[in-house]
């Protein structure tokens, strides 16, 4: 299950100013994937004015990679049945379109956590979606039968990451 963290958490009416907190507590807390901001405690932070803008999160069986990239953390979970072209090949595609995006600054933009969602029939990327408050994550569509081949001309994710170098317009 993927979704904006708003739709998950209980908001305060009226939020006013508030801090929100959230630690994860249970037997399996590694089956939830987030891109809310981390805090010093090892959970997450963000003020109640953020939330209509909160990162996705995801709930169930994911293959999480961790992609080095030069200023700050990246993560992609992969979410369903394995694409056509693997999770190796998925990855690196990204890795490739962050490296692109970190060579216009120096350094990524922003910790971010991707999110690769399988489109059954589809066999290009499809579409993209940043969710940039309280934290940062990127919904990518990926084609289930896209080959690897396939997304050397696609700007598609490099369009995407991009938008983790600018300001939300909320």
């Amino acid at each position: 299950i993927l979704g904006r963290a708003s739709v998950f958490l209980l908001r305060p009416d009226p939020a006013g100013d508030a801090t929100f907190r959230l630690r994860l507590a249970g037997p399996d807390v590694s089956r939830m994937v987030t891109g809310l901001r981390r805090d010093a405690s090892g959970g997450y932070a963000f003020q109640a004015s953020e939330l209509g803008e909160a990162p996705f999160t995801a709930f169930g069986a994911t293959r999480l990679h961790e992609v080095p990239m030069p200023g700050a953390r990246l993560s992609v979970a992969l979410l369903g049945a394995p694409l056509a072209m693997g999770d190796e090949a998925a990855v690196e595609f990204v890795r490739q379109s962050a490296t692109c995006v970190a060579s216009l600054y120096g350094r990524f933009p922003a910790d971010a956590t991707l999110f690769v969602v399988p489109v059954p029939a589809a066999d290009d990327v499809v579409f993209g979606r940043v969710m940039s408050l309280a934290g940062a994550s990127v919904a990518l569509l990926f084609g289930a039968q896209t080959p690897a081949t396939g997304v050397r001309d696609n700007w598609v994710v490099v369009h995407e990451l991009f938008h983790l170098s600018t300001p939300s317009f909320v």
